[in-house]
């Protein structure tokens, strides 16, 4: 494994591409493959599907107000039409690392609240740099009541009762050493359809939500602190305006390449590892508590050169998929594709996407954004 520091617009490679220069380019295997790039746009057709919404490369500091942390996730979750409980208060280190959401399905009955039997429901994932997860959640209804063997009633802001709970078992209270101690934790359901929930979870539990998601199994949160997210519990503002929530797709376009040439001409670590004719690399920039946090993650066929990259905004979405054979750079927005860009007199140039993509090219190529580049990254850590 090599370390140098380089600069990511030199590792665009115009004027001596990767290829030329010996260094790989890059195509993303899939999370199904082992070690075969995709060396050309012709290519992602025959790509398996990818894992829905793997885990952001990010470890910021506790934001003031944790409705901050949503960034690019709110639209998502606004879409769905319901009231949106998320936490004010965050531990330090923790990022929202996935956002699932599913809607009422076609011929579903709905109330006036926008709620069927079983949704709209989300799970919003939130993970630190030592893979401690917890969730916060939401479901239209199908629940059961289940028992704890230890539990204590808090409020929350928007709740007047939640009660949080530990194991199973005759309902004890939780006491003042308990509460001090790291435990599983989770809240009964709160609020009338939808319902809410806070929990910790562990690996299984985050492969059901998401195969993309690492969590490790120590118990990491004490009471305490879960308490401290359960009271800060409040309302995400929603927009009052159709038009200031739903930006035009110009705006978008132009947002994307701005995030895309802001990384693009970072100076990076450069880490490289061999793996018999595939060639990974991932670029690095000094993170909060000296985390690295990547920016770039890219493999490709060490003789040929073909391969893909992937670049990443801060929140660890995809903004950039570039293919080294063709030289194809297609930009998303939280994972939706939205332009391809061109070169033009050592200049990107924006290509629309309103039109030009077919749905089986821009369902791979999303697919593709959602991965994360998880099968590169994971080979360094």
């Amino acid at each position: 494994m090599t370390f140098l520091k380089t600069k990511l617009f030199g590792f665009l490679a115009l004027s001596c591409s990767l290829i030329s220069c010996g260094q790989p380019q890059a195509n993303a295997p899939t999370a199904t493959s082992n070690a075969t790039p995709i060396a050309t746009s012709s290519a992602i057709a025959q790509t398996t599907t990818a894992p829905p919404t793997p885990i952001a490369e990010k470890t910021p500091e506790a934001a003031a107000n944790g409705h901050s942390l949503v960034n690019s996730f709110k639209g998502k979750l606004d879409s769905l039409g319901i009231k949106i409980a998320l936490p004010t208060y965050v531990p330090q280190g923790f990022w929202i690392a996935a956002v699932r959401t599913e809607p009422c399905r076609q011929g579903d009955t709905v109330d006036a609240n926008g709620v069927c039997r079983f949704g709209p429901e989300y799970t919003v994932i939130y993970r630190n740099s030592q893979d401690h997860c917890f969730t916060v959640e939401a479901t239209g209804g199908g629940l059961g009541g289940p028992s704890s063997r230890y539990t204590r009633a808090v409020r929350s802001k928007i709740f007047d009762k939640v009660d949080v709970m530990i194991g199973t078992g005759n309902d004890q209270p939780i006491t003042d050493a308990i509460a001090n101690t790291p435990q599983e934790l989770r809240t009964d359901y709160a609020g009338n359809s939808p319902f809410y929930a806070v929990r910790t979870i562990k690996s299984q539990a985050a492969s059901w939500i998401d195969a993309a998601i690492i969590c490790s199994d120590a118990v990491h949160m004490t009471p305490n602190e879960f308490i401290k997210i359960v009271e800060s519990l409040d309302w995400l503002p929603q927009s009052t305006s159709s038009v200031s929530s739903s930006p035009s797709q110009e705006e978008v376009e132009e947002n994307a390449q701005r995030q895309f040439e802001k990384i693009s001409k970072q100076s990076c670590d450069l880490q490289t590892k061999d793996e018999k004719s595939v060639r990974y690399m991932i670029c690095s920039v000094q993170g909060i508590n000296n985390q690295p946090r990547v920016i770039s993650a890219s493999s490709s066929l060490i003789e040929a050169g073909d391969g893909i990259s992937y670049w990443f905004a801060e929140d660890g979405a995809v903004v950039a998929i570039r293919f080294f054979h063709t030289g194809e750079i297609f930009l998303f927005s939280g994972d939706r594709l939205v332009a391809e860009l061109t070169m033009s007199s050592q200049a990107f140039q924006r290509r629309s996407a309103k039109q030009g993509f077919t749905n089986e090219q821009r369902n791979r190529l999303e697919d593709l954004a959602k991965n994360r580049g998880i099968d590169i990254i994971s080979r360094f850590k």
